[in-house]
């Protein structure tokens, strides 16, 4: 059964997010953070615009694929920077923790993109 990409991602978000939240919420309640689900959405967002672009690139021009994962790479950057800048710029006691939070979950995202693409190219 061939499940789609983005559907694949779909679930891999919910479930990370459930996992996240109890995991933060009930054993790491010192580190605990409100908004985790800001953290997922954006991630989830911008993986889904990735491989959405990224698969018609493939499709249209599969040449051009690895310099459309460069590109998306750096404003994938670019935009983490930017989610992320009202939480580094302000001196907070939560600071260094929703940054732990924000990058042990994109890393996860990352994986789960490069799979997702791999796939993609081992199907043409």
């Amino acid at each position: 059964m061939k499940i789609n990409s983005l559907i694949q991602l779909g679930l891999f978000s919910l479930l990370l997010f459930l996992v996240h939240y109890l995991l933060s919420f009930y054993l790491l309640t010192p580190y605990f953070i409100e908004g985790i689900y800001k953290f997922h959405l954006f991630l989830w967002l911008t993986t889904s615009i990735i491989l959405f672009l990224l698969k018609k690139i493939h499709k249209t021009s599969p040449e051009n694929f690895g310099k459309g994962y460069l590109v998306s790479v750096v404003l994938k950057m670019m935009a983490v920077i930017a989610f992320l800048w009202p939480i580094i710029s302000t001196s907070s006691s939560y600071q260094k923790i929703s940054v732990a939070h924000f990058f042990i979950v994109f890393f996860l995202y990352l994986i789960m993109e490069i799979k997702l693409l791999i796939n993609t190219i081992k199907k043409a």
